[in-house]
């Protein structure tokens, strides 16, 4: 990808397609890294045999089982 930045937008102007990218991928890995926290939340609480639960910490909103 940066090589073919570089010949379109020359070596200054292919420097914000690159940050663009990159903000891209950072959201994407984020969603990502939610999901598959989401993901294995639910599998431990299949392999367990009941739903993880408890109650929820104050400011978070989520549980200390899902905090982990």
């Amino acid at each position: 990808y940066a090589v073919l930045a570089r010949a379109s937008f020359g070596t200054q102007g292919a420097r914000l397609p690159a940050l663009l990218r990159a903000l891209v991928a950072c959201g994407w890995y984020g969603i990502q890294t939610w999901f598959g926290g989401q993901m294995i939340y639910t599998l431990a609480g299949v392999l367990l045999g009941h739903p993880l639960g408890g109650d929820p910490l104050p400011g978070l909103g989520i549980s200390g089982s899902q905090l982990v």
